[in-house]
């Protein structure tokens, strides 16, 4: 089995040893280097850090000193995030939130943290991806930025064919097109894909052998649907667009997402207490930005519930990795 190709990319990008003691020693300068940054230049934490300066964070647990970060921050001025001229921003990503008081989010990028995503989709992809593979990305690509046109730079020239067919609303076009062009790879949302394969049964039997599930939660019942019923290697992304899409991915283990930690520092913490959680236990995802220049965010609660594992995985790296995602909190119901 191989290893993720997520650890030669971040040790040779960072230029660290191959342990956790140097990563974490490199995001304790990284999250000392992005506290000064958004005191300097972001109206919000400007004011939400006063208090707080880069000396008091002497171990990478200090970060639970700094206060959350939450979605209705961004929703109430995005603009107050933000850490350059308004110029220099390459692209915005709108957010629409649930209910009818909130407001939507906005999602600043400059070029330097397209330039990131690009990088990561590139090695994240070889996960499940080789030079010989046929792929086709049921997701967005027509706009400047959107997933699917990332998609197509980070893999240009790297696979055999790498095609961006948009979301499925055209399933006789897409069937004529994995027929066309000899696809065996899809990438899409879980909704989209798992309705594809039950529709054409025969068409995912024959000729799709790896799927990349993303931009949404992908239930178990789904996953053993694609494995079971159509021998399928189902691989799963998790990010979100305020992590800059990319936050980890499975490798061929497929036990859990391997962690952007060049890039990402994450936690779990309790819902209701906030208080920070250990390995193995289940509470919600939160993220602080290391190297992120338009907006970084710090301790960002994602409203998703995971659980970090430091169990050496079947593909060898020390890279941490989060479990399958269980779903979002507001999306539970509790039982009395």
């Amino acid at each position: 089995m191989d290893k993720t190709p997520l650890e030669d990319w971040i040790v040779n990008k960072i230029g660290i040893e191959r342990n956790r003691e140097a990563l974490e020693n490199y995001q304790l300068g990284q999250l000392r280097e992005t506290i000064k940054y958004v005191k300097e230049r972001s109206a919000f934490y400007g004011r939400k850090l006063s208090g707080l300066f880069p000396d008091h964070i002497s171990q990478v647990r200090d970060i639970e000193k700094i206060p959350f970060t939450y979605p209705k921050d961004i929703g109430a001025n995005p603009y107050g995030f933000l850490c350059i001229p308004q110029r220099q921003v390459e692209r915005i990503v709108t957010l629409n939130t649930s209910g009818t008081s909130s407001k939507a989010k906005r999602i600043f990028f400059n070029k330097e943290d397209i330039e990131a995503i690009i990088d990561f989709f590139h090695h994240g992809m070889a996960s499940l991806t080789n030079k010989r593979d046929r792929l086709l990305v049921l997701l967005p690509g027509d706009s400047y930025g959107s997933i699917g046109n990332l998609l197509r730079k980070a893999l240009d020239n790297h696979l055999e064919l790498c095609m961006v067919g948009g979301l499925l609303e055209d399933r006789k076009k897409t069937i004529e097109d994995i027929k066309k062009y000899r696809i065996n790879c899809i990438v899409g949302l879980p909704s989209q894909i798992i309705y594809l394969s039950r529709m054409e049964k025969e068409i995912f039997q024959e000729r799709i052998d790896k799927v990349l599930l993303c931009s949404d939660y992908a239930p178990k019942t789904i996953i053993n649907d694609l494995t079971h019923n159509y021998g399928c290697q189902v691989f799963i992304h998790y990010g979100m667009t305020e992590t800059g899409y990319g936050g980890g991915v499975m490798c061929q283990a497929l036990k859990g997402y391997h962690l952007r930690e060049g890039d990402l520092y994450f936690e779990i913490v309790d819902p209701t207490t906030g208080q920070v959680l250990g390995e193995d236990q289940y509470g919600e995802i939160v993220f602080t930005t290391l190297t992120r220049q338009a907006m970084p965010l710090i301790r960002y609660r994602t409203g998703d519930i995971g659980a970090i594992s430091l169990a050496d995985c079947p593909c060898g790296s020390f890279l941490k990795s989060i479990k399958t995602v269980e779903g979002r909190i507001d999306n539970r119901v509790s039982i009395g």
